[in-house]
């Protein structure tokens, strides 16, 4: 839960997956308790799951998002990741992009 919200926040886009919106910053989502930055993230956390229909939370689940109305978050392709670098060739990159390691693989290069 803790470590969706700001991924949710994040991807909130217009039907321009390359343009990034954030709907804490308007009517009616900036009144809303997960758009309240003074609540902990717990609070805003549990809000936020809340509001979302069972139909929300089972899309986000996948790497395309469909909209979630419930949050004022539009469709998302999750797939560019920073892991693959910021953008790769769906969203206008020239398909050459930076691969970082995941931190799985970078956990294992410590000796304990």
């Amino acid at each position: 839960r803790k470590a969706m919200l700001p991924f949710l926040l994040a991807a909130a886009a217009s039907a321009d997956t390359r343009k990034l919106t954030n709907p804490c910053l308007s009517a009616p989502f900036a009144a809303l308790p997960f758009c309240n930055a003074s609540l902990t993230i717990d609070q805003r956390s549990r809000d936020a799951v809340g509001r979302m229909s069972l139909t929300e939370k089972i899309d986000a689940l996948g790497t395309e998002q469909g909209p979630t109305p419930s949050l004022g978050l539009g469709k998302y392709d999750w797939w560019s990741e920073a892991t693959s670098g910021v953008a790769n060739g769906a969203h206008g990159a020239d398909g050459f992009h930076t691969h970082f390691a995941y931190p799985v693989t970078t956990g294992m290069a410590f000796n304990r």
